[in-house]
Parts: C-alpha cells; sequence; structure tokens
C-alpha cells in the first residue's frame, strides 16, 4: 500500500483533541430538589477529580475512529499489484528451417516444436493475446490474435513445414520486439534447435523483454555436447567447358566425429548412370566431378543411407540451355547508302546472345499474330503493340501509342539512375546522347534513365498484354554501340524482356514472382512429389514456398501462342543446416519499454473510507440522541 499524500496523516493530531474534549464535556440533567444542602456532599466530588480520568465510552471510541478514518481518507491510500489480474502477451518465434525435420527426436524436432507450441497457447488465460513467428530465411508473422483464437494457431502451426536455409534469427527477434505489447506482461519464446547462424552479441538486437530459447534435439543440455550424425550434399554446381561440354562439382560432408558408409547414386535425365561405395572420414568432405555432354538437360544425386535429416541426402541441377528467343526485328530500310546502319548496330549486339533468334521485316510484312517472343520495334510504332514483350528503339514523331516530338540536339548529360535491374553494371557518365526524341509518357510508362533536364532517355511500360522496354534515341545519334554499356543493356533488356519464367534453382520455402506473368493459360508447376501448383494468367504470379527437394516441371502458354516447358531444381544441403549439432542460443540486452506503462493496476481506496466515515458518524448520531 502507499499513499498518495502522505502530509494528510498530520491530521491524526486531532485523536488528543478528541480525548480533551471527553475529559472537559459536562453533560447535565435538570432535576427538582427541596434543598441544596443535601448535595453540598458533591461538591468535592465533582471539582475535585473530574481531571484526573477519562470515562471510556462507546461515543469516545467511535470519536477516535472517525478521527483515524479522516486521515487516512485525506492521505489517499493507494492499492497495486494483483498479479492475477495482468493480461499477457505470449509471443512465440517458430524456427521452421531445414533442420528442425531431423528424426533424432521422434517424430521430428518441429513435431516437438509443434506440440510444445500447442501447449504454450493452451496455456493462455481469458484477456491474454499471442503472436506467433514462423523464422526462415525470411522471418513473417504466422498468426496473432486474442484467446479465443488460439485452437486456430494452432491448427496453422500444424499446417507448417520445416523448409529453408538460413533462419534470419536477426529479423525474427526484431519482429517480436515490434509487436510487444507495453499494457501487458510480455513473454518471447524461442522454439529451436539452435542449428543457426552464430548470433555475434553485436548483432544481436536490443530487446524489449528477454527471450527464452527453448532448444529442441536430442542434447540432455541442449548446449551441443553431443554430436548429430548426419551426412549431407551441400554443394552441385556448374560451369561450361570450351568444348561445349558442362563440368559439375558435387561435394558431400560428414558431420559426424566418426566414418560413414553411403551409396552414392548418379541419375542423368531421368535414368540411372552410376553407383558406387562411399567411406566418408570422420568430419571430412567428399568431391567428385563429372562431365557431361550438352545434350543432358538434368542430372539428380543421392546419398543412400540411414542419418537423422534425409532432406539433404539428395541434390538436382538443372543443366539445359536458356531457352531460344525468337526475335522479330521491324524497322524501315531507309538508311542513305554510306551512312552507319542503326539496324546493323543493333544485329550485331545482339548476335552476342545465341539464344537470340533475330529476323527482320518491314513494317509492311509485320503481322502482330507472328508468334515470336520478343518483337523490336525500331523507327516505327504500330497501332497496336502485340501480346509479349517488345523492345522500342527510337519512337517515330507520329504514332498512336507514345506521344514523341521532334528530335533534337541533346546538351544535357545523363544522370546516374537509381538502383535499377534495367542499369545495373553500367557506367553511364561514359554515355552520350547527341539527339534526343523528347517524349510524354503515358501513365503505363515510367521512367529509368533520364538527362539531367528530365528528358526520358530510357524507360518501362506495362499494359494488360504487354511488357515493354523503351530507347528515347537513334543509336546512330550516341556512343552506346561503341562502348562496352551496349551488351550489357542488352543482357539487362533480354532479362526484363525474355528471361526464363523460372530460375534454374529456387531456395526452398520462398515465394517467387514468376516473370514474365503474361500467359494465355494457366501455368501448371508439377513437384517431385506429385503435388501440382496451379497459377492462373495475369503480371507476375506468385509460385509458393516449396516444401520438398527435388526436380519441378512448369509448364504453360505464352501471350504470343507460345507453349514452353522449363524445369527447376529445389536443394536443402546447406553447412548452416546439415551441420545439426546445435549453437550456443544468443543473450539479447534488454531495455525498458520506449513509454513504460504499469503492469499493474493501482486502486484508489479513499471512497471506500469515506462510506465507512459516514456510516460511523450515522451510529454516533444514534447514540448521542437517543
Amino acid at each position: 500500500m502507499s499513499f498518495l499524500t502522505p502530509l494528510a496523516f498530520g491530521f491524526l493530531g486531532m485523536l488528543p483533541v478528541v480525548v480533551l474534549l471527553h475529559l472537559l464535556r459536562e453533560r447535565r440533567k435538570v432535576t427538582r430538589i427541596s434543598s441544596l444542602l443535601l448535595w453540598y456532599w458533591a461538591e468535592k466530588e465533582v471539582h475535585g477529580s473530574r481531571l484526573r480520568s477519562v470515562v471510556f465510552s462507546i461515543l469516545l471510541l467511535i470519536h477516535l475512529v472517525i478521527a483515524v478514518l479522516l486521515a487516512l481518507a485525506l492521505s489517499r491510500p493507494v492499492l497495486s499489484g494483483f498479479a492475477g489480474d495482468v493480461e499477457r502477451n505470449l509471443i512465440l518465434i517458430l524456427d521452421a528451417t531445414t533442420s528442425m525435420a531431423a528424426t533424432d527426436i521422434q517424430p521430428s524436432r518441429f513435431s516437438a516444436a509443434q506440440t510444445r507450441a500447442g501447449e504454450l497457447l493452451a496455456a493462455l488465460s481469458e484477456g491474454d493475446t499471442f503472436v506467433v513467428i514462423e523464422m526462415r530465411a525470411t522471418s513473417t508473422i504466422l498468426s496473432r490474435g486474442s484467446f479465443e483464437e488460439w485452437s486456430w494457431a494452432r491448427e496453422l502451426i500444424a499446417l507448417s513445414k520445416p523448409i529453408g536455409v538460413g533462419a534470419e534469427w536477426r529479423g525474427a527477434l526484431m519482429l517480436a520486439n515490434a509487436v510487444v505489447d507495453p499494457v501487458r506482461e510480455n513473454r518471447i519464446i524461442v522454439l529451436s534447435d539452435a542449428a543457426i547462424p552464430d548470433l555475434s552479441p553485436a548483432l544481436t538486437p536490443v530487446m524489449y523483454v528477454q527471450p527464452e530459447w527453448e532448444i529442441i534435439n536430442s542434447n540432455d543440455d541442449g548446449m551441443g555436447q553431443q554430436e548429430v550424425e548426419n551426412v549431407a550434399i551441400v554443394a552441385l554446381t556448374s560451369r561450361p567447358l570450351l568444348s561445349g561440354e558442362t563440368q559439375v562439382l558435387m561435394r558431400a560432408v560428414n558431420y559426424a566425429n566418426q566414418d560413414v558408409e553411403r551409396t552414392l547414386k548418379l541419375s542423368v535425365d531421368g535414368l540411372q548412370a552410376e553407383q558406387r561405395d562411399l567411406n566418408i572420414p570422420a568430419s571430412g568432405i567428399f568431391d567428385q566431378i563429372w562431365t557431361f555432354t550438352p545434350d543432358v538437360e538434368f542430372i539428380e544425386v543421392f546419398l543412400v543411407g540411414a542419418d537423422a535429416l534425409s532432406d539433404d541426402d539428395q541434390a538436382t541441377l538443372v543443366l539445359g540451355q536458356a531457352p531460344l528467343v525468337k526475335t522479330l526485328l521491324v524497322a524501315p530500310q531507309t538508311n542513305p547508302e554510306g551512312e552507319s546502319n542503326a539496324i546493323e548496330a543493333l544485329q550485331h549486339g545482339l548476335s552476342a546472345f545465341p539464344q537470340v533468334v533475330l529476323r527482320a521485316v518491314t513494317p509492311q510484312d509485320y503481322h502482330p499474330a507472328s508468334g515470336d517472343d520478343l518483337y523490336i520495334f525500331m523507327d516505327y510504332l504500330p497501332e497496336k503493340l502485340p501480346k509479349g514483350s517488345v523492345l522500342i528503339v527510337n519512337p517515330p514523331i507520329e504514332n498512336a501509342l507514345i506521344e514523341a516530338g521532334e528530335p533534337h540536339a541533346n546538351l544535357s548529360p545523363i544522370t546516374e539512375p537509381a538502383a535499377d535491374p534495367l542499369a545495373a553494371d553500367i557506367d553511364w557518365r561514359a554515355l552520350r546522347v547527341d539527339q534526343l526524341t523528347p517524349l510524354s509518357l503515358p501513365d503505363w510508362a515510367s521512367v529509368v534513365v533520364s538527362t539531367a533536364d528530365g528528358k526520358p532517355v530510357i524507360f518501362r511500360g506495362r499494359t494488360d498484354e504487354t511488357t515493354l522496354v523503351g530507347l528515347a534515341f537513334d543509336l546512330r545519334d550516341s556512343n552506346l554501340p561503341e562502348k562496352l554499356a551496349f551488351p550489357i543493356l542488352l543482357s539487362n533488356i533480354l532479362t526484363e524482356l525474355a528471361a526464363r519464367h523460372f530460375p534454374t534453382a529456387l531456395e526452398p520455402g520462398l515465394a517467387y514472382s514468376v516473370s514474365p506473368g503474361r500467359f494465355q493459360e494457366d501455368i501448371r508447376v508439377m513437384g517431385a512429389d506429385g503435388q501440382e501448383w496451379v497459377l492462373e494468367p495475369g503480371f507476375d504470379p506468385i509460385f509458393p514456398g516449396v516444401f520438398s527437394p527435388g526436380l519441378y516441371t512448369a509448364r504453360g502458354l505464352d501471350a504470343s501462342g507460345n507453349r514452353w516447358e522449363e524445369r527447376f531444381a529445389v536443394n536443402v544441403g546447406a553447412s548452416i543446416e546439415s551441420d545439426l549439432n546445435p549453437r550456443v542460443a544468443p543473450e539479447a540486452s534488454v531495455v525498458a519499454l520506449p513509454e513504460p506503462v504499469s503492469l499493474q493496476s493501482d486502486v484508489e481506496i479513499w471512497p471506500g473510507l469515506v462510506f465507512a466515515l459516514l456510516a460511523i458518524l450515522a451510529i454516533e448520531s444514534w447514540l448521542a440522541w437517543r
């Protein structure tokens, strides 16, 4: 108990005054008598001993209690600290990386973490809240809500699967910091096997609440004192040879302190090509190199044998060459003989890309439904853009798509553009554009590179059926074809307009934006385990994070009407995940909340004292006047 105005206890000085009043008080009763002579004997009794003692009475006790209650009420006493009334905020960080699939705890570490998360959620009380953070290479909030929604959160946790390379522990802790509720009792619990990157104290974020690490593995103390046997394929990479063949390197690592025996199986384009027995020394590395002919599309490598983590015992590598890009160049043949030809400069630049199959036509021979992968319009624009990918070079003055003015001399230098994949790796200060076509871009287009006075030099745009990149100048009026920047810019343009729909390898657990995303029908992706995903047509459809390693096949029909098929691989083997021996959990520094709020309720009790005071006064009045 505390007092807001403790100086009011000075009113306890009223107690002696109450006693004094009772000593001095006289209570007379009028009585008729025959003579005063009969009462002389009482004079000594009345005047002699009246002030020597206090006669106890109920009224005296009541008056003293009233004085004490009045002093207490004026001092404003406060009661605080009722723990049972404090609402809680539970923040769970669930490690969902590949190492949590290890089976040194049955059925797996992740299953044990799911069970523990359910127990913590079930222990919440009325008025409590929770936040569940899923920690992978990118940490996200899986669920959050109030006590009434904890069963729904447990169902979402049950649907989660352990996949992903590298736990974003720092992002997860910062995310937990952001959802701390200053008016509740917060608790941050990390459910992890601690097979995470080394956590430097300097990189650990300053927390508002000290995280509680619950280490889930087969070790008694959870600090990595016992090893967990695991052999993993941590690398499967390739490099082209001058002969046209492809060299592939595979690396396997034994993370146990004892020799292990495994069987290596190699599959080429789905057919078994090699099998051999291996003996990998304790804490050792095994490297294998193969050379494949250009016609090989993909290879798969397997390590047969039992250990704590099976997902990293296989790896897939897609070797197929980049798909051919059928390119149609549409330009009027009006260049006088003897002058430098912009068409020839562009053709020469594109010849550096073997996947580009180029043919040139005049506007009279152009057909919008030719079925090409990339359309290039130079000094010409049709009335309507074709479906698919388009490159515009020097748009003409009179066209129905982009408002263009008369080309004029440009004296303004090119400014260094902001970070953009289209402008990457180019020294723009060395480029010169002597004559520029002024453009007023429509709403569906934006500037990528401009001059110092704000005129567009390179732009990009997107409509319902077309994605395009544009150059607002004639190649002959610049030094671009003479610079190394020219093939780099063409490579950036081809990457944006005619890249594979999927890369050859996807990181497990992360969603991927499919590009380009203009299709005439659904994209269908078939996984190695038979699961199928259907992505509807539209701009940049999202392919969800996959949970199984292996080879995936994607098929679709692009905006030009061409059917395509691509393969990509998902591998999970990595040192940070396959080394199942946990690291030491980090210690985080803790600071007070930015705006501290008391978690305990403070209750002033003076109104109750005043009520009691009034009740006692009523009793005193009744006794005094009855």
